[in-house]
């Protein structure tokens, strides 16, 4: 018995330390807008639409906030480089929808719970496990995930099915009008309201090519009204550790859908220090009622006690519910990431240390709380499952009850909850040494190691197709090929040896005009991009906001005319006109023959 320990032993260490191994020799998750291979393009290509969906962008404001929609984890900005990438067949999107393209939930004829063309009016019994009731909200969360994905391959491939479904469960759920006591209903509910919230927000600031599948006023009204039966099941501050995440999520959800400035501060609070639970921060009390809280700072705790000596310690972060198993504490991430992302789109700042929503100069947003303690948390939970020792300081779970040391049982689990967070400190705040900072280099290696990482049932995964923004490249000449675009006292000219580097940076996002369309923004000047002034001539110009300028500074992406493996760059409005260089300056110009086709074809190339 002894030996078959040791092996077993023996076995779990080689599989760790292989994991880790294979995590650091796989090379980073691209991030250029790089061609799609053939098969990756007649893929996209079959479910593709001429029809390209449009979101419009909305401002609702409040006495005390404006609320920005969609605004749900997911904005227009977002959801036009999705559909844009993809259309185009670029790296890693194109890639990455194909595989969110397979899903089950993906399907034209998904697995739908309820019967989307009945209307009659329901209840939802209470009851516990096995019973109708218990069931029926586990349908509801699944059907709640169906509409969000049903609504994404609505929004890239313009296919009127995909709306139809998605909206169809949402009217179909709208009509339940009672719900009972159910066990594990604050679970279900709140991942319920989260989903269908932000499919809702989607499809409420969209156009629809079919006129029955439009979001209507009535919509608004049912889908308020129905997160106004399930207020009492997610607006909660008391369930235990992961479960806490989740009642904040769908609070939050439900606010932002709402324009609800009070309810949204409250999930931002809960999400932060969870105040409700009283202003007793003493961790080391047997029954201190925060050692079961689930907020960014109760879950991912600084301690500095042994509560089984007494010692005290050096200061540790750890994240507490490891002690329990390695699933859980994912799900933590992945609900405190989302109320974190939602609340940075709505442009909301907290106080560093209290969490509560303020506007102070020392204001810092979500994740920057506590000293970046969310991401703190990601780190030490991917370092410990990627195979390296961690410190973990014996804490109290809840009246009373231990965990000495992380749970190994499961150990070696990675779970694609972590994209946001990743994504968030490469692409938002472009973070360039996160792949060897001992702070963020075990969240990047795990990502790394399962890249494209996938779907999570219950929170946002996919955050290689949902949050890789815009990429950063440098736009190489053709028939010069050690010349690079680039701006000098902001005139576009192509040049060798840019210096500063920046200069010759750019980043791809959608049509300022048009979101089928592309702009060119600075790297080291944001806010300004390439556009063309009245004479021809290509400027880095600031965006005045008039429709002349976005006209001017939107183009198409077309296979390039002197090699069709690079790119050219039509004018929006006269797709007769091609950016290209003469005599080293940058004009928009109609033309033909070797030499105009040379000069307006550019490769696109890391920065």
């Amino acid at each position: 018995m002894k030996l078959c320990k040791s092996i077993s032993k023996i076995l779990l260490s080689f599989c760790l330390i292989l994991s880790m191994v294979i995590s650091l020799a796989i090379s980073s998750a691209p991030v250029m807008a790089e061609k799609a291979s053939p098969d990756v393009q007649t893929k996209i290509n079959g479910l593709l639409t001429s029809f390209v969906p449009n979101v419009t962008e909305t401002k609702t404001v409040t006495s005390t906030m404006t609320f920005t929609h969609p605004g749900i984890i997911l904005t227009k900005a977002m959801l036009d480089t999705i559909q844009n990438h993809v259309r185009s067949g670029d790296e890693p999107w194109a890639s990455a929808f194909v595989k969110f393209s397979g899903y089950g939930k993906s399907s034209k004829t998904p697995l739908m719970r309820v019967n989307i063309n009945d209307t009659a009016p329901f209840d939802i019994p209470g009851g516990g496990i096995g019973t109708e009731g218990y069931y029926a909200v586990r349908n509801m969360a699944q059907d709640a995930d169906t509409a969000y994905v049903q609504t994404m391959m609505w929004y890239v491939t313009g296919d009127e099915t995909y709306r139809k479904n998605a909206i169809g469960l949402i009217r179909r759920w709208v009509d339940v009008q009672s719900i009972g006591s159910i066990f594990d209903e604050q679970i279900r509910v709140s991942l319920a309201v989260f989903k269908f919230s932000i499919a809702a927000d989607i499809l409420r600031n969209s156009a629809s090519n079919t006129t029955p599948y439009n979001w209507s006023s009535t919509d608004t009204t049912n889908f308020t009204n129905y997160l106004t039966l399930m207020k009492s099941k997610y607006d909660r501050y008391w369930h235990f550790m992961n479960q806490h995440g989740m009642n904040a999520m769908g609070t939050i959800a439900s606010a932002v859908f709402r324009n609800d400035a009070a309810d949204y501060a409250v999930a931002v609070k809960r999400a932060t220090t969870n105040p409700e639970l009283g202003d007793n921060w003493d961790f080391y009390s047997p029954t201190g009622g925060h050692n079961r809280d689930g907020s960014i700072k109760g879950q991912i705790r600084e301690l500095t006690k042994n509560v089984v000596t007494g010692a005290t310690v050096p200061a540790n972060i750890q994240v507490v519910e490891m002690g329990r198993d390695q699933g859980h504490p994912y799900t933590t991430i992945g609900a405190l990431s989302s109320v974190a992302l939602t609340s940075y789109i709505q442009g909301t700042q907290v106080d560093p240390t209290l969490g509560t929503v303020s506007t102070a100069t020392n204001a810092v947003n979500l994740f920057n709380f506590l000293n970046n303690r969310l991401l703190a948390g990601a780190n030490y939970l991917t370092k410990y499952n990627l195979g390296n020792d961690v410190t973990y300081i014996p804490c109290y779970e809840t009246d009373g009850k231990i965990w000495s040391a992380p749970t190994t049982g499961d150990r070696g689990k990675i779970d694609p909850t972590i994209g946001i967070l990743y994504s968030y400190y490469k692409y938002i705040e472009k973070r360039a040494d996160m792949d060897t900072n001992e702070n963020t280099k075990y969240l990047s290696q795990a990502f790394t190691q399962i890249y494209p990482e996938g779907a999570s049932q219950d929170f946002m995964g996919d955050g290689v197709l949902l949050f890789t923004t815009a990429p950063v490249i440098r736009l190489q000449s053709h028939n010069f090929s050690t010349r690079y675009l680039r701006h000098a006292a902001y005139r576009a000219r192509i040049d060798a040896n840019v210096s500063p580097v920046a200069d010759a940076q750019f980043r791809i996002v959608a049509g300022l005009t048009d979101s089928k369309g592309y702009s060119f923004e600075s790297v080291n000047f944001p806010g300004r991009y390439l556009t063309v002034r009245s004479n021809g001539e290509v400027w880095l110009d600031v965006n005045d906001n008039t429709s002349t300028y976005k006209n001017n500074a939107t183009f198409r992406r077309v296979p390039g005319l002197a090699d069709a493996t690079k790119y050219s760059y039509q004018m929006w409005t006269d797709s007769s006109r091609y950016l290209r260089h003469a005599n080293d300056l940058m004009y928009a110009q109609s033309g033909s023959g070797a030499v105009f086709n040379g000069d307006a074809t550019f490769g696109e190339v890391a920065p």
